[in-house]
Parts: structure tokens; sequence; C-alpha cells
């Protein structure tokens, strides 16, 4: 940590400026003590690492949590002065008493708080939850910032995203429209907006670098502008989907999505044109809208004859019964709504796409026009997963 409270309350910070000989000094003079636990503290003022204060060994403070790292410890005093310099009010590390919690830079804006939590090493999703929840008792808007060494990328606009960051990035709203990275070693922000995902980690999503220099406070509190992820890119997605291996020893959802497929005898490079798509609230789901979408058509739409009435109800009712319950993962904070809304945004693309018609609205029913799109070659499929695109966007108004 990189404060303490001296003897007579006042507070010590490693932020402000200091000598090494006014530390070591003062370290032969005065005890320091953790703000929380009240516990006596060491200061460590070494050549190698950011000066600091730590717990003695066998300390049982319950609000320090992990050890915390050079690269946490230098990142949160940079967040902290970014601010500052900004004009902004800022105080480090405050102990809240009241929800026993410490964030690392409490700011205020007008008259709203901000608690940042800078977060480099793994944590549990309970923990989000209990800090965000706590700080929102209080008033305090909870804004978690990523430390830079997390963001894996694994393909050009492709990155690996742990299920915790897109937790703690949905805090505010149901989907994250921005998850926030800082280096530390970099000095830079870093953030993938709007990210799509295409399987349990792995999300599509713009990358964007920019030095704390440049990039301003109101950057870290706005929320950017709703955008659809029918574009481009996600014909690539659903070329990788199509080109995919089969491996011998194949994930239990996998082994559902082939099996299903080979039921109705189509390869798994085949699976209908209108699967796989970026539609409304589609996130909710961890599984690849690939696989969970083909799983509707097939389970819950195709088996009924063409013209005739399916009510929204019944599609639900059918998507959740028991066999697609061992397949189908839903993210961690899932909650029934959820669902209802997600399945409601692949019906109305289905009925753009002119698969299916609404026939009437109390209750929502639905009836199909035609059956399902099979390609016959990955080539074809890619030449109609086009065609659909555009023809998506056009409904959408995306194209000009």
């Amino acid at each position: 940590m990189l404060t303490a409270k001296l003897k007579d309350g006042s507070t010590i910070s490693m932020c402000d400026q200091w000598t090494y000989i006014q530390l070591k000094d003062m370290r032969e003079e005065v005890n320091f003590y953790c703000p929380c636990c009240t516990a006596e503290l060491l200061l460590k003022i070494g050549d190698k690492k950011q000066w600091h204060f730590a717990h003695k060994k066998g300390s049982s403070c319950t609000v320090q949590g992990e050890p915390e790292s050079l690269y946490h410890l230098r990142g949160k005093k940079q967040l902290y002065e970014w601010i500052r310099k900004q004009g902004y009010k800022a105080a480090l590390e405050v102990y809240l008493p009241l929800i026993r919690q410490r964030p690392d830079v409490l700011f205020k804006v007008k008259d709203q708080l901000y608690a940042i939590e800078y977060q480099c090493s793994v944590i549990e999703e309970s923990q989000i939850r209990k800090r965000s929840k706590g700080y929102e008792e209080l008033g305090i808007i909870p804004i978690w910032i990523f430390g830079g060494n997390r963001l894996k990328r694994v393909g050009a606009k492709v990155f690996s995203i742990q299920s915790f960051e897109w937790y703690a990035s949905s805090i505010l709203r149901d989907i994250p429209s921005v998850i926030h990275y800082y280096c530390s070693d970099l000095q830079k922000f870093i953030t993938l907006t709007h990210p799509a995902p295409i399987s349990k980690m792995k999300h599509v999503a713009p990358l964007r670098e920019v030095s704390n220099q440049d990039f301003l406070l109101s950057h870290l509190l706005h929320m950017p502008e709703p955008i659809s992820s029918f574009n481009e890119n996600w014909i690539e997605v659903k070329k990788k989907w199509r080109y995919a291996k089969i491996y011998p020893y194949p994930t239990p959802t996998d082994r559902f999505f082939h099996q299903l497929l080979y039921h109705h005898r189509i390869p798994p490079s085949l699976f209908p044109i209108e699967a796989g798509w970026p539609t409304p609230s589609y996130s909710l789901i961890e599984t690849s809208p690939h696989i969970w979408q083909t799983y509707l058509l097939y389970a819950c739409l195709l088996q009924k004859p063409i013209h005739h009435p399916i009510t929204f109800r019944s599609i639900h009712s059918c998507f959740l019964k028991k066999e697609g319950k061992r397949w189908l993962k839903m993210r961690s904070f899932y909650q029934p709504v959820y669902l209802e809304e997600t399945l409601a945004g692949y019906l109305t693309f289905l009925t753009e796409a002119g698969f299916l018609q609404v026939i009437s609205e109390q209750p929502k029913t639905y009836m199909r026009l035609r059956d399902a799109v099979i390609p016959t070659t990955v080539e074809e499929a890619n030449q109609l997963d086009h065609k659909l695109l555009h023809q998506s966007r056009k409904n959408l108004n995306m194209d000009s």
C-alpha cells in the first residue's frame, strides 16, 4: 500500500514529495499503522521497487487482500496523479469503514464520487460483486480498470477476456460497452470497445492505445454509443467456425453441436446460414452463437410446419428443455429475463431475414415462412453469409 496512518491520526502517502533520507530518518523515529486494521506497518524504501508500506509477516488484515505487485503499486500511483493533474479532487487508498473497503483511488466529479479498482491479478466474481455493491450502497460509482499485463491478443482483432473482466465491466450495464486496461510500464490506457464474444473467452473488438498524457478522465467516464457487430469482421468469425478442426476429443458443447448436425446429415462446417450472428443481447449467452442459434432453429423452429403458428413462450420453453441444459452456458450474472431478451433479439433477426413472420403481438406469435438455408460448400456458405450480412445491415439502416 502507498498510504499509512501516523500515531496522531494523520496520513502519510508515498505519492507526496519525499526524499530517501527523509523517509529513512522517519522510519527510525515513528511508527506507521494500517488505516484499516490499525496494525503496525513496515516502510519499504529499497532501490528497485516502488516505495510502499507492508504488513508484518503473519498479519490478519482482511481488507488488504492479495499482495500488491510493483506493477500494481506503480499503476495506482500513476492513476491517482493522472486524475489530480486534470484538476479533480482525488484521494489514494481511502478506507471506508462502513463497508470495510479501500478503493485504490477515490475521486469526485461535480457531486458524484467514483471508486477506481485497479485489478492486475485474477479475482473471484463474488469479490467483484461484493466490492461493487458496497460502493453502490454509499452512492459511489465503481470503475474497474485492469492491468495492461492482463490483455491477451489471440488474433488480429481477437482478444482473450476472462469472465471476471467481462463481469466487472458489466456492473453498470448488462453488456460491457468498453473494457479499460492500464499499463503502468508504458503509462498507457488500452480500451476494447464493444467487445463481441465469439466463444467463452475470445472476443472481437477494436483496440485503442492512448498515453496517460492524452487520455482524459472524461474518456474514462464516457460510455461509447451503441454499435452493431454486423460488419465484415463478423464474416471472418463465421469463416473460422466453418474451417474449425474437428478434434477426436471435443468438448461436451462441441460434441452436442456435431451430433445435432450429423443427425440432420449436415457437416459441422455447413451449419445454417441463419445461425451464428451477433443479434441483440446474444452475448448474454456464453455458448457460441453459431451453436445455440443452430440448436434453436432445429429443435424449436424447423420442427413446426411452414405457416404453422409458434408462440414466443413455446420457443422459450423448447430452448430450455432438459436436453439443452447440458451444453447451454449462460454468463455468470445470468437472470431469467436475459434469456428472453436474447431469444427475442434472435427472433427479430430471423424476421428481418425473411425466415419468420410475426402474426400476433398478444401473445407474441410467429410463423415460419421457409426452411433454413444449408450451403453445399464452405465457399458457398461464405457468399451466402455475405449476402445475409448486407441484407441485415440494410434492414438495420446501417448501409449508406
